[in-house]
């Protein structure tokens, strides 16, 4: 086979490798997005209160500032429990090495205390969120 040919058809198989490549790009770029489309599945806003129930309320700046500054207690709030929870946990799995029961029990009734402190302190947070809306927002809030 001459060389030229052989050059050639190299640059005509890359081309073609190339379309191809394009090709399966787009393809994969358009049914995610059509998709995301299809389910209602939006890009969350480019600020920073990216928070769907802020959206679905309708707050106003000021109620933002206050929602991101309750938003953030309550992450910190949850992120001490589930350390302590972890902690606890782990002592628990220690006790199946010891054999030690009674202590079992007790870190079992401390990680139920701390359920119990995680779901308050998420009522405590929406009872917040819900105190600074006004009374078109409660009336959204209560439906969401």
């Amino acid at each position: 086979m001459n060389p030229g040919i052989k050059i050639k058809s190299l640059y005509i198989l890359v081309g073609v490798l190339l379309l191809i490549n394009i090709a399966t790009l787009g393809f994969i770029w358009y049914t995610t997005v059509k998709v995301k489309a299809e389910l209602g599945i939006h890009p969350p806003r480019p600020d920073k209160n990216n928070s769907f129930l802020a959206d679905e309320l309708g707050l106003t700046g000021e109620q933002l500032n206050k929602f991101d500054t309750l938003k953030k207690e309550h992450h910190e709030g949850v992120q001490k429990i589930m350390t302590q929870t972890k902690e606890l946990k782990d002592e628990l799995f220690e006790c199946i090495k010891k054999g030690d029961d009674a202590k079992a029990k007790d870190l079992a009734e401390k990680l139920s205390e701390n359920n119990k402190a995680m779901e308050l302190l998420t009522y405590e947070h929406f009872k917040e969120v819900r105190s600074i809306c006004n009374e078109e927002q409660k009336v959204k809030f209560d439906r969401i």
